[in-house]
């Protein structure tokens, strides 16, 4: 017996709130940084898009599903990874004395698991960006 539509989408939509929540707690217990709360909203939509999409047709197998779910688990972790990053690189540096603010902005830039940066180092590589405004820029 087939369900009908309605509790098909209830089902993804379930499916979708319980993976989102699975992933960003995963990844925030991962690492040091919030998440975006628009990031875990889009996230569970687009996994609903995808979950509806699928919910009609005839379930293949037991590692079919688990490689799908496994599959939507990294594919959340990878959104949320670009969401952050993309969170991380549009916040404006942080108040403070000049070289506090243009170091932990070079850091960011350079997507940590460096050595701290120099204030001389961070002001030639955020001069390079074009994210100074007296910076002439160049290489």
């Amino acid at each position: 017996m087939r369900a009908g539509a309605d509790l098909r989408l209830l089902r993804a939509a379930v499916f979708a709130a319980a993976s989102a929540t699975l992933a960003a707690a995963g990844h925030i217990s991962g690492g040091e940084r919030g998440l975006p709360l628009w990031a875990v909203a889009a996230g569970a939509l687009l996994t609903w898009a995808f979950a509806g999409l699928l919910a009609g047709r005839e379930r293949r197998s037991w590692p079919g599903i688990a490689l799908a779910l496994a599959l939507a688990q990294l594919l959340l972790h990878l959104f949320f990874c670009l969401a952050q990053h993309l969170g991380s690189a549009a916040a404006p540096p942080p108040a403070g004395d000049g070289s506090a603010g243009l170091t932990e902005l070079a850091g960011r830039l350079l997507c940590g698991g460096h050595a701290p940066v120099s204030p001389e180092r961070a002001t030639a590589l955020l001069g390079d960006a074009g994210l100074l405004p007296h910076h002439p820029g160049g290489g």
